[in-house]
């Protein structure tokens, strides 16, 4: 960001000295708009430092979102691994334990 308000600044110099510049009616000033560059990073800065709140707090909350997916189908996959089981025990016993054949 500060990247582009430089150039910015730079660009359109001869304009923020004329216009912009606090000491703009001074003219033993050496400023040069220097002063206004400086208000200009300070908005930018406060700006971007809300911008990476907001964005870690998004993370944040996609972070959680993605963890608590990845465990209801780590559950649904447990359940359905359970019922296999369950399932496969029962075949196996039924298989095994009956009664004798006529005698």
């Amino acid at each position: 960001m500060n990247t582009l308000v430089f150039f910015s600044f730079k660009m359109n110099q001869d304009y923020v000295v004329q216009e912009l510049c606090v000491n703009r009616n001074d003219p033993a000033s050496r400023c040069l708009g220097k002063c206004y560059l400086r208000k200009e990073f300070k908005k930018t800065e406060s700006k971007s430092n809300q911008f990476q709140s907001y964005s870690k707090e998004k993370a944040e909350l996609f972070f959680v979102e993605v963890m608590q997916t990845i465990k209801s189908c780590f559950l649904e996959v447990a359940i359905h691994v359970a019922a296999y089981r369950f399932h496969l025990l029962c075949k196996v016993t039924a298989d095994i334990f009956h009664p004798p054949a006529g005698l």
